[in-house]
């Protein structure tokens, strides 16, 4: 640790060469794949994490600290990996899934999330805020199969006064062809309410339908464009699109 956190790459790689970890193999691996990325090797970090996961197997405590590493080094994919090889063990699996909706989120990867929520629900099928998330994902994704559309309405009719339900209610109005309810459920709530860059996508879409479009704009202006998932973005692209950074030209 204390080598790590000198960035003594080079001499931590020699030491652990000395196989003194033998009794923890997947620590053993998980340093000498980051030693590893670190020096730039990025294959031997590839085979040693590997080795790191093999190792690991179907131990509980070795997937959670495996995932928890990927996250910290900003490894999203082996992140997911660890954790969804941690859910296939039944008295971790809710941990698992709950720990897996952030990488997914912030990979962009709306259909395995959804999957996600999906075993989720089946744990618990009456709670609000799971089925407002399958709903919402659902809508998105434009796939009925978990009826979205019964169950936007079904939380947003048990808890109008909340903004993700609502959102998700909008939503679904937008896509059953009814901009004006969309529209009408989004203005119950003050902007500063509205504080997820999707209920704000959500929101300009409701203004764009129902021809507001400088409106739409100016709220579409304000939102955090790359905290939304790729399916909001859609939401908003016809009206609006945030143009990628252009290289500085003095360098």
């Amino acid at each position: 640790d204390a080598m790590a956190a000198l960035g003594r790459w080079k001499e931590l790689d020699q030491f652990l060469e000395q196989d003194l970890f033998m009794e923890n193999p997947v620590l053993l691996w998980i340093f000498r794949a980051r030693a590893g990325r670190e020096v730039g090797q990025q294959t031997r970090y590839e085979l040693c994490w590997k080795q790191a996961a093999r190792a690991a197997g179907k131990q509980p405590l070795a997937l959670r600290y495996l995932a928890y590493y990927a996250e910290t080094l900003g490894d999203l994919p082996r992140c997911v990996e660890a954790y969804e090889n941690l859910s296939q063990i039944p008295e971790y699996e809710m941990e698992a899934l709950l720990k897996l909706i952030r990488p997914y989120e912030k990979l962009g990867r709306t259909r395995e999330l959804l999957k996600v929520l999906r075993r989720l629900l089946r744990m618990r099928p009456d709670d609000p805020t799971i089925n407002n998330d399958v709903a919402y994902l659902g809508l998105l994704l434009n796939d009925t199969s978990v009826q979205p559309f019964e169950r936007a309405r079904n939380v947003y009719e048990a808890n109008p006064q909340l903004p993700p339900f609502a959102a998700t209610y909008a939503l679904a109005q937008l896509r059953g062809g009814l901009p004006a309810v969309a529209l009408k459920v989004m203005q119950n709530f003050k902007m500063e309410q509205l504080t997820a860059p999707g209920w704000q996508a959500v929101y300009a879409a409701a203004l764009d339908a129902n021809g507001r479009r400088n409106e739409a704009v100016n709220v579409a202006r304000g939102i955090d464009y790359e905290n939304l998932k790729p399916e909001e973005k859609k939401l908003i692209e016809g009206f609006w699109k945030v143009e990628p950074a252009k290289p500085d030209a003095g360098r």
